[in-house]
């Protein structure tokens, strides 16, 4: 248990009433050559991405602390059951809060339907990961390596 705690406040970049790190933006050149986003949509989807990065450190401070509730009951000498469940209810329903989060209805709501057609190429390519990987660790394929930007 100590274990997903920890985790927890790695994944989260503050200990519980700590001020949340500021979400640093992500590059998204690739993706707007790819998908021709207009100029307004990158600053669109970094809105997204840091509104659902805040929202899912929230929770996450929202678990370990009734985490760290929980294993304080347990260890007590005489752990309530009552108390217990109620603390794995609020739990386990911060953790589907967060699966809720990490849907990208939002961010593909920014997108036009000729976008969301090579969002699908991406996924298709995503999931096809394992099977490239393999062959090129067996040599079937070389590893693809991003050009150098020469100054």
């Amino acid at each position: 248990m100590l274990r997903r705690v920890s985790v927890l406040f790695l994944c989260a970049g503050a200990l519980p009433g700590q001020t949340p790190p500021a979400v640093p933006p992500v590059e998204l050149a690739d993706l707007t050559s790819y998908l021709g986003l207009s100029d307004q949509q990158p600053s669109r989807l970094q809105q997204v991405y840091q509104a659902r990065q805040q929202a899912l450190h929230q929770l996450w401070d929202q678990i370990s602390t009734k985490q760290r509730e929980l294993d304080s009951l347990l260890n007590s000498g005489a752990p309530d059951a009552l108390a217990a469940g109620n603390l794995l209810i609020e739990i386990q329903t911060a953790r589907h809060q967060i699966r809720d989060k990490l849907t990208h209805d939002a961010a593909r709501a920014v997108l036009t339907d000729a976008q969301k057609q090579k969002l699908a190429a991406l996924e298709t390519a995503m999931r096809l990961r394992p099977a490239l990987d393999q062959a090129v660790m067996t040599g079937l394929i070389e590893q693809y390596s991003r050009p150098s930007i020469e100054h």
